[in-house]
């Protein structure tokens, strides 16, 4: 939009969900990406990053990793690293959990980019729930 306010318009065009944008750094837009629907069973709510004008979308983590944690919800910057730090989340669990320190540079689709803090909270649900978790 423009600094009045006006000429609002979409960044993306992406027809799922996109999540807790936050500017990295680099001037980027950082967001968590609902894209799994038809693909897997595993939920995916990967990295993404793009321009502030909404051009050069691009992966920057998990979009093919069916991982735990699931969900890579508030990423944010650490100053003067290219390094990343997001909480632990679940699938449709509460954005909380231990820290996890990315380094993205390790590859976007490389477990071994993540590592993890505690783990206080579940990171993971079944996946479908158990009979005895439905409701």
């Amino acid at each position: 939009m423009d600094a009045d306010g006006r000429n609002l318009r979409p960044l993306s065009p992406f027809e799922m969900f996109e999540y807790t944008p936050n500017v990295d750094q680099f001037g980027r837009i950082l967001y968590a990406r609902w894209d799994y629907v038809d693909r897997h069973r595993v939920p995916c709510i990967s990295l993404w990053s793009t321009l502030p004008d909404g051009s050069n979308a691009q992966e920057v983590f998990g979009n093919y990793l069916p991982r735990n944690p699931h969900c890579t919800f508030e990423a944010r910057s650490i100053p003067n690293s290219r390094k990343l730090v997001f909480p632990a989340s679940a699938h449709h669990g509460a954005t909380a959990g231990s820290l996890v320190l990315l380094e993205p540079n390790r590859g976007t689709n490389n477990e071994s980019a993540m590592n993890r803090g505690p783990r206080p909270l579940p990171t993971r649900r079944r996946w479908p729930l158990d009979a005895s978790r439905r409701g």
